[in-house]
């Protein structure tokens, strides 16, 4: 072998830099008053959703470890963390979720977690989550926000003694219902945001696993205006991710709309047993499904997870 080849493309391109360039429609939205608005939808239930059962399995967290759920949102997450006996450092930028993680926190009497309002971007070392503070770092769909996916990385693989695990969305984002492809007949161009991650990863020197949970999540709505309104919102998401272009704006819209409004008519069932997660006199009788890619690494380059 000759020890002066030039590197693979995949060694020598910048996938982070890639990877800004092509988003233009972020995971996770970098304003926090979005966040803020939201929580109120986002209390942490008696028990925990398969999403979250399926993450702390993949993890395979030790007995005792401390934790950073880094973007912890409401503490889906943290709080079955604490429950299990494990020291959490819970940070998010959203101050009304951390709202949320209080009040779980105060009505199950819970403590062993450490609430930080920190965002990704801030110097973590400010907050006293310091190099090595940590023996995991866990990012549940927080990691693709608009900034840097390989400073986050740096900062999660300085922070932990002992394992990184992180999910992102494959394909479109989760605000958008992955069908509209598939309903509108256009050919899926989402970005992998996992296959960015996992070369970031690869070219920084870590060795990542990667599996992949199910997310189901039905939908309800009051009346079928509402789900149209929905879901022609959820189209021009759509549009915007998937780089698509419309010859004739008002005449391709109106085609999309007619498509969705035919598959709305035939989905959209009575809703027997309205659900605070599923509220609404009408719902779509088959669930909506996204697909989550869970990577996990040891902070240590070249060492593989035990």
């Amino acid at each position: 072998m000759n020890t002066h080849e030039a590197p693979s493309v995949l060694q020598s391109r910048d996938w982070d830099e890639e990877y800004r360039r092509l988003t233009s429609t972020p995971e996770i939205p970098s304003d926090s008053s979005a966040w803020d608005a939201r929580a109120a939808n986002f209390t942490v239930k008696d028990s925990p959703s398969a999403y979250v059962n399926d993450f702390l399995r993949l993890a395979g967290l030790h007995p005792g470890e401390s934790v950073l759920d880094m973007g912890c949102g409401a503490g889906h997450l943290a709080i079955p963390l604490a429950q299990a006996g494990h020291m959490v450092i819970a940070a998010d930028f959203s101050e009304g979720m951390l709202g949320q993680l209080r009040q779980a926190m105060e009505s199950r009497q819970l403590d062993g977690i450490d609430v930080k309002k920190m965002a990704w971007e801030d110097d973590w070392d400010e907050f006293g989550v310091g190099e090595s503070c940590v023996d995991a770092v866990i990012a549940s769909r927080s990691i693709a926000t608009s900034a840097s996916l390989e400073q986050h990385v740096r900062k999660m693989s300085r922070t932990a003694r002992r394992l990184c695990c992180a999910t992102v969305s494959i394909g479109t984002t989760p605000r958008i219902d992955n069908r509209i492809i598939g309903i509108c007949g256009m050919q899926e161009r989402g970005l992998r945001t996992h296959q960015y991650l996992l070369n970031i990863l690869i070219n920084l020197g870590y060795q990542p696993s990667c599996n992949y949970i199910s997310s189901a999540r039905d939908c309800g709505y009051d009346s079928f205006q509402q789900a149209q309104e929905d879901y022609r919102t959820m189209l021009l998401r759509c549009i915007e991710e998937q780089a698509w272009r419309l010859e004739d704006e008002a005449r391709d819209l109106a085609r999309f709309h007619g498509l969705l409004d035919e598959w709305l008519s035939e989905m959209l069932i009575e809703n027997t047993d309205p659900t605070p997660e599923c509220p609404g006199k009408l719902k779509l009788k088959e669930t909506r499904v996204s697909t989550w890619a869970f990577i996990a690494w040891s902070p240590h380059k070249g060492r593989i997870l035990q």
